[in-house]
Order: structure tokens, then sequence, then C-alpha cells
């Protein structure tokens, strides 16, 4: 097995470690008997875990409010929310649904989705979107104002890129960037401001194809 490859798929069963150690003990869900999304399209090993119970993840799987999602080193997933949106994970993504679960009418989802590692894109369609709706990291969150953006948390910074639409990204309580469809930011671990960008195609045609399950 090549030395890259080898330590790609330890550091995810050591990820798959970290979570099942940070289940244990939480207490279950409020809406465990109400999905906020399913699984549309996957590629490869993805794994989720709720309360103490990790489970291997299939076509048409639920997931809760609650649940943290791993995808391995050569995988993806696309998941379906209650509203039509949908949301790909890139391959070695974490991205916790903590605070995220169905609304009144059991037809849109809103929330905070924490992108842990990872690179996440968000294809929104659903009116309960335009407010709500939003990516955290460690070092910046992204807000939806309309409807298609990434999202890459890396150890040492967050980048953001609008596909369509516009989205706001802060610092905390600080804004950093309104980005409209075509510019992305850099933002550094501990920054409170950034420069935004149109990106070259290069870059764009990276960050999608990282994104596309099918």
């Amino acid at each position: 097995m090549p030395l890259k490859t080898f330590h790609a798929r330890a550091a995810i069963a050591a990820i798959l470690l970290i979570f099942a150690t940070l289940a244990a003990g939480r207490p279950a869900s409020a809406q465990e008997s109400q999905p906020v999304a399913r699984v549309v399209a996957q590629i490869g090993l993805v794994t989720a875990f709720r309360d103490t119970t990790p489970r291997v993840l299939r076509l048409a799987a639920p997931l809760y409010e609650g649940d943290h999602i791993v995808t391995g080193p050569d995988a993806r997933v696309e998941l379906e929310l209650a509203d039509g949106s949908r949301l790909s994970l890139g391959a070695g993504t974490r991205v916790a649904l903590d605070q995220v679960r169905t609304d009144a009418s059991g037809h849109g989802v809103r929330g905070v989705f924490n992108l842990i590692l990872g690179i996440l894109r968000s294809a929104l369609s659903g009116p309960t979107w335009r407010e709500g709706f939003s990516i955290e990291t460690r070092a910046a969150v992204a807000s939806v104002r309309s409807t298609d953006f990434v999202t890459e948390a890396l150890a040492e910074k967050t980048a953001v890129f609008v596909v369509e639409g516009r989205v706001e990204v802060a610092a905390g309580q600080t804004p950093i960037a309104t980005l409209q469809a075509g510019q992305g930011v850099d933002v550094p671990l501990g920054a409170t401001q950034a420069e935004t960008k149109t990106w070259g195609q290069k870059r764009v045609d990276d960050v999608l194809a990282r994104t596309r399950v099918r």
C-alpha cells in the first residue's frame, strides 16, 4: 500500500474513533424520529455517528439532527434535504448536523451545518433557505443569501466560493465579505479581514470536481 494512501486511511480511522468517543453519553436528538436529510448518491465508504452508534450509510439512508458524517479518503456523498436542496460532501470530509432540524411544515430545514474539515457544496432550492441556513467552520461562517456555493475547511483557513447567488461570510460576529457569483474568499484562522477575489477557472474546476458525486 502506498505510504500516502496508508496515512490517509489511518487519519480517517482516527477520525472515526474520535467521533465515537465524542458521541458517547450525548442525549438522543429531540427529533430522533424526524429525518432532516437522506442519501441520494454515494461513492465509497461514508459513516454517520449519532448518540453512541456508528452506522455505514447506503442509498436512501436517513440522517438526523445530531448526526456526524464522515467520508473516507476516496468517498463522496450527496444528501437531499426536506425541501429538495442538496449537500455534496467531498473525500475526507467531516460535517456535524448539530443544530439542524425540519421547520414546522416538515418540508424545509433550518440550522447550522458544522464543517469540521473537508469540502462541501450547498445547492439550495427551497424558500426556507433564504434565512436560517449557514455553514460554520473554525475560521468563518458562510450564511446563505441565495442558492449555490462551496465551503472548504482546512486546518489553517476556510475558503468560500459562490457558484450562483450571494453569500455573506463572517468571522465570529465580524462581517468579512459579501460574495457574488464567481467570487471567493480565503479566511485564515483567526483573521477578521480577507480579500474577495474572482477565482480563476482552474481553481473553480477543482472545487467543483471534488464535490461532484455523479
